[in-house]
């Protein structure tokens, strides 16, 4: 069936339009979404209403429009109108009948059948009622008005629904009455007879193609010889090449027919800017589409004439593609992708496969949308979704390319998407050298880094100029122009490298202005920026509150300003501690409403969820609640307030242990330790080694009671906790109790079992505090391959001890049992670059040599290790 949106206008409010002094305007619009009986469509009220607010553009006055959509479009309504009408309208006014809504013929002997179906139409015999309006009683109106010399314009959005009454056949009849030629009427028809009429999110946010178009052409969009005026020829030319390239693969030509000379409208520069706006917070994509009307009973019809087993193809192709099983990489034996090759070998109806592909192009963009879609809606500086591979995302892109063909309007945006998603691979970095300098080593991560920006760069850079106005790869140029890597490693000038990156996130923001995420990454682009008296630029706090003003919830938001009023950044001499801590308050409250439902499940659900992707949220949650409330308990000491510094510390204690009752102790807690113990405080680093030996009882008493499956787990942990608290100790100068849990740990036995099966070794964190090296304390941490990492660092943290205590032989003895160890882990070493880095600038007078020598008696350079 049809569904046939008509409208009958003219224009008025353009001086060079209407010679004749003073002419008006008047609109009769009738939009149905809704029918009591019939099938409902989805956008017909949508698209009427646009057409009317067009009006208003056009200088229409609001009482000379009349709009019926849905339950209002009866005959009465209409018919009383059009009777009214008839009597106000003048010589060389104007008048507008927009309808939206089903189509059909009755009986299929003639097209002074069609009919435009209203409200209450039946849906078992339109003539038991009288609810419709016959195109042949329309005309005669029509011929009276424009004897009158009222000028009349009939558009029809045809919508081809199929399933109702008059079949395929009133399709057909239904449509070449309205391509009739009707003297002194201009007609624009959205498409021809047997073509489909689309509808789909892709327009608008929710239009029919023609009407979307037909809107924007008016507008001013149609407007090809600048002249400020839209010509019905100039109006032909644009929806024909608009319409029909967004309709492929599909087939939708519309029919204009009428004085090519006639001016439509005049340019609303205003309606353009708001279209242009629009647009920019738009990004193109391809939305699954629809035949207007009652699509499944259309596309039965289409598939009336095959064989079984085609049928049941189809629906296949149809059940995957509903729920998102779109290639192989949702299913590799059950797949959209895979029916849709399997029946275009076949013969099978044109309008059926352009269907399929087009809805097939759709569910093949799905991944990127969704891995995209913080990036692009909110203007997030990166991809956090990265759980999930992004070269399925890529494949994907790619056959939507191979489906589309190179003549296809999308296909270069498809290809900018593609480039932005290869951007985000981080690259394989060579091993380095064991035979190389820490300068040549250091030059060669330089070298690796600056190549690695300089392609993410050339091929953000390729995409934009093949998608102009991409939020997405505006925001992403930002944060690789921010990576503290590049910053550190380049060879830029650090400050062109801000520039750029200012620049391309306030692009984002002028895309994005209501979005809070904008705005908090441009804060934090100004963040690094110096003002005036050692302070930060002003920028900084303005667009942290306006980001804090579109998002009071903006967790993030409230924390960078309140470490920045902290006074952690480069300002060394400001602060603002009242603000830090009205902002860290927040933080606090935001995450304390979020541990219940995290604590609630227990320690059964720990082993199974250990690395669910909503058990390590919640985790990390929970963690910044407790950096909080120590950040909390920090400033009210500076500020001389022990009272509430120590109720902070209260709740800090509690709550961690409630999170250790029901978890364990984890990775998580390490940067929590790290806190006290690089406190020039000696009272803090004394809480946290009581924190530790606090955990390390509970973790005892847990490997006792738990499950055999999660002992090796525990037993590791406790292992770890030994290694922290040695490191904690030697940072209170407790020497000999950091010798004593260091022995411990290194003879303490971890159990076997399916975890430690996955484990594999990783050098020491490590970092240079108070001319000393202090070591992060070694946890466990799942990695994105599947393998535990560790932390091996007992022997070095020895070391670490004997020089401090300068003991230099006793040190180097530690030393090459560290080595002796890697070597017996697999080759896994604690000699990386950082760690040797960090320990000769740490400890100036170290013998350089004596530990190169030493190195390379277990590190020799060759391939192969003792």
């Amino acid at each position: 069936m049809r569904l046939f949106i008509i409208t009958l206008f003219c224009l008025v409010g353009i001086d060079s339009v209407a010679q004749s002094a003073q002419p008006k305007t008047y609109a009769l619009i009738v939009g149905l979404s809704e029918y009591k009986e019939i099938a409902p469509l989805q956008f017909a009220d949508r698209d009427a209403t646009a057409f009317a607010g067009f009006l208003t553009t056009q200088h229409v006055p609001e009482a000379n429009i009349k709009l019926f959509l849905n339950q209002e479009a009866t005959r009465l309504n209409i018919l009383d109108e059009l009777s009214s009408l008839t009597q106000t309208l003048n010589p060389h006014d104007r008048f507008y009948f927009y309808f939206g809504g089903h189509g059909d013929l009755e009986a299929k002997i003639g097209a002074e059948n069609a009919l435009l179906l209203l409200y209450y139409s039946y849906k078992s015999g339109y003539f038991k009622g009288n609810e419709y309006l016959q195109l042949s009683e329309l005309k005669s109106w029509f011929d009276a008005l424009a004897k009158k010399q009222v000028e009349v314009i009939f558009i029809a959005d045809a919508c081809h629904s199929g399933g109702l009454i008059g079949g395929k056949d009133g399709v057909s009849k239904t449509q070449q009455a309205l391509q009739a030629r009707w003297a002194g009427i201009t007609k624009l028809l959205s498409c021809r007879a047997d073509e489909y009429s689309l509808e789909g999110k892709q327009w608008g946010g929710g239009r029919g193609l023609f009407s979307y178009h037909l809107v924007n052409g008016l507008t001013g969009r149609a407007d090809a010889n600048q002249d400020k005026r839209v010509s019905l020829k100039e109006l032909n030319t644009y929806l024909t090449s608009n319409v029909v390239k967004e309709a492929n693969p599909n087939v939708q030509t519309p029919v204009v027919l009428g004085d090519a000379g006639q001016l439509l409208a005049a340019v609303s520069e205003e309606g353009l800017a708001e279209l242009a706006a629009y647009e920019q917070r738009n990004f193109p994509i391809i939305t699954e589409v629809n035949l207007k009307g009652d699509n499944e009973k259309a596309t039965a019809e289409l598939m009336s004439k095959l064989d079984t087993s085609l049928v049941n193809a189809y629906k296949r192709f149809s059940k995957a593609l509903k729920e998102k099983r779109v290639s192989v990489y949702d299913d590799s034996t059950d797949n959209a992708l895979l029916y849709y090759r399997r029946l275009t070998a076949r013969s099978i109806p044109a309008n059926l496969i352009q269907l399929m592909k087009r809805n097939l192009v759709a569910g093949l963009m799905d991944r990127e949308l969704s891995m995209m879609r913080a990036v692009r809606e909110k203007g997030e500086g990166r991809v956090y979704d990265f759980n999930t591979p992004v070269t399925p995302a890529i494949r994907n892109l790619e056959e939507a390319l191979k489906l589309f063909g190179p003549s296809h309007y999308i296909y270069p945006l498809l290809q900018a998407r593609i480039l932005v998603l290869q951007s985000q691979i981080l690259p394989k970095q060579k091993p380095l050298s064991q035979t190389e300098t820490i300068d040549q080593n250091r030059k060669q991560i330089q070298d690796f880094y600056q190549q690695m920006y300089t392609n993410r760069q050339n091929m953000l850079l390729a995409g934009l100029r093949l998608e102009p106005n991409m939020i997405s790869t505006y925001a992403l140029l930002s944060s690789v122009y921010q990576d503290k890597r590049l910053v550190f490693l380049s060879k830029t000038n650090n400050q062109q490298l801000l520039d750029s990156a200012l620049y391309y996130q306030q692009k984002v923001v002028d895309l994005l202005p209501n979005q809070s995420s904008a705005w908090l990454n441009l804060a934090n682009t100004y963040r690094s920026m110096q003002g005036a008296n050692d302070r930060p630029n002003p920028k900084t706090i303005d667009y942290y509150l306006k980001a804090i003003a579109l998002d009071s919830t903006s967790q993030e938001a409230y924390l960078g300003l309140g470490y920045l009023s902290r006074g952690a950044d480069i300002h060394a001499t400001y602060h603002d501690y009242p603000q830090a801590i009205r902002c860290l308050e927040k933080v606090v409250s935001f995450y304390e409403t979020k541990d219940q439902a995290f604590l609630a499940k227990g320690i059964d659900s720990y082993t199974k969820e250990l690395n669910s992707e909503e058990y390590n949220m919640n985790k990390n949650n929970y963690v910044l609640l407790l950096h909080g409330l120590i950040e909390l308990q920090s400033l009210h000491k500076v500020m001389g307030d022990t009272k509430k510094a120590d109720s902070y510390f209260d709740r800090f204690t509690q709550k961690a242990d409630i999170l250790h009752s029901a978890y364990g102790y984890g990775n998580a807690f390490i940067a929590l330790y790290t806190d006290f113990q690089w406190s020039e405080d000696e009272s803090d680093l004394s809480k946290a080694l009581n924190f530790q030996q606090k955990t390390l009882e509970r973790t005892e008493d847990n490997i006792k009671v738990a499950p055999a499956a999660d002992k090796p787990l525990q037993t590791l942990k406790y292992r770890e906790l030994l290694k922290g608290i040695g490191v904690t100790n030697r940072a209170l100068k407790n020497y000999d109790e950091a010798e004593k849990y260091l022995q411990q740990a290194m003879v303490y036995p971890v159990l076997d079992g399916p975890f430690t099966g996955k484990l594999k070794l990783i050098g020491s964190s490590s970092v240079t505090y108070q001319n000393r090296l202090l070591l992060v304390p070694g946890g466990t941490q799942k990695m994105r391959n599947g393998d535990y990492h560790y932390r091996i660092e007992a022997n070095a943290e020895m070391f670490f001890i004997k020089w401090e205590q300068h003991k230099p032989d006793e040190a180097f003895a530690w030393l090459e049992k560290a080595f002796q160890q890697s070597v017996v882990e697999h080759g896994n070493d604690v000699t990386g670059q950082s760690f040797e880095q960090a320990i000769f600038e740490a400890y100036k007078d170290m013998d350089q040599q004596r530990y190169k020598t030493l190195k390379a008696k277990y590190f020799p350079p060759t391939t192969d290790k003792k």
